[in-house]
């Protein structure tokens, strides 16, 4: 991929007003360069880290490690999605959904817990492999 030095992708954001206290009164037009990866996503920080050594050095993934990091940045997505979610339906009036989503949030950690030993920070994504195969 070449691209210039002077070549940016831009995003403007409308941001504000974000509580029901504000009343309008702060606004933001936010200009954004690039993207940031989040840091609850550890799976995907992790992924950016093993492929572009992977890539580097030229070594190839097993099939079975492939899909089991597809599998488990699936999950890392769909717990992320899940804590937007949760507190989002709260911020709309809804209490009682932020609790059934976050017990579900919390079964997908349950089994981060049980394939990498750690809730959060799971250093799982090895070089050409992972670090164990899923319990289940």
């Amino acid at each position: 991929m070449n691209l210039s030095a002077t070549e940016k992708d831009l995003v403007i954001v409308n941001m504000g007003p974000h509580h029901p206290s504000m009343h309008g009164v702060l606004s933001l037009i936010v200009t954004l360069d690039g993207e940031d990866v989040d840091y609850l996503a550890t799976m995907f920080r992790e992924t950016i880290t093993v492929n572009g050594l992977e890539q580097l050095g030229n070594i190839q993934v097993s099939k079975k490690a492939i899909y089991i990091r597809l599998i488990m940045l699936e999950l890392n997505r769909v717990a992320f999605h899940l804590l937007w979610l949760g507190p989002f339906m709260v911020d709309i009036g809804a209490q009682t959904p932020f609790f059934y989503i976050f017990r579900e949030r919390e079964l997908v950690y349950d089994l981060f817990e049980a394939t990498t030993r750690m809730r959060m920070m799971h250093n799982y994504f090895r070089i050409g492999r992972v670090a164990a195969d899923p319990p289940y």
